[in-house]
């Protein structure tokens, strides 16, 4: 079963057993910090963590939206290929059980030494907390999502 399946189904769970319990898990936020905009090697296209940020809160607020279309369009090609039926299968059922996930920068993100822009982030889910990598590599000319799983920290 793939990382995000597995982080489905604890969400699904934690729905029925969010309505046992009124207690909150609260993440403490991690500071940001400054990386100079960098091109990734044979590249014209200029990134910044700002902008990674913005595309990985983007990506969680289309899926609390259940917004099928804005999810599917932040994905690279061959990546959405892999993901787009279990993405589809995710979203309606987050939409049929009315699951929100909450999201907030844990790492900020960083280019590593192959040109892709990662960061982690801390997913609050009904059951609580996890940490999901999310990565974007130079593809048609702009940045798209390349990796969103699931890791142990």
């Amino acid at each position: 079963m793939s990382p995000f399946l597995t982080i489905l189904s604890v969400v699904l769970f934690g729905v029925l057993a969010a309505a046992c319990t009124s207690e909150a898990v609260t993440p403490t936020p991690v500071p940001s910090t400054q990386v100079a905009p960098a091109t990734q090697p044979g590249s014209s296209l200029t990134g910044d963590p700002d902008l990674f940020r913005e595309k990985a809160m983007a990506n969680w607020e289309a899926f609390n939206q259940y917004d099928l279309d804005a999810v599917l369009a932040s994905h690279e090609p061959s990546y959405l290929l892999e993901r787009e039926e279990g993405l589809r299968r995710d979203l309606g059922l987050l939409r049929q059980f009315g699951v929100s996930l909450g999201v907030e920068v844990h790492v900020p993100p960083v280019r590593n030494d192959r040109g892709e822009w990662e960061m982690l982030l801390l997913m609050t889910e009904p059951t609580g907390l996890r940490v999901i990598r999310m990565a974007w590599a130079e593809s048609e000319g702009e940045w798209l999502l390349i990796d969103s799983t699931e890791v142990s920290e």
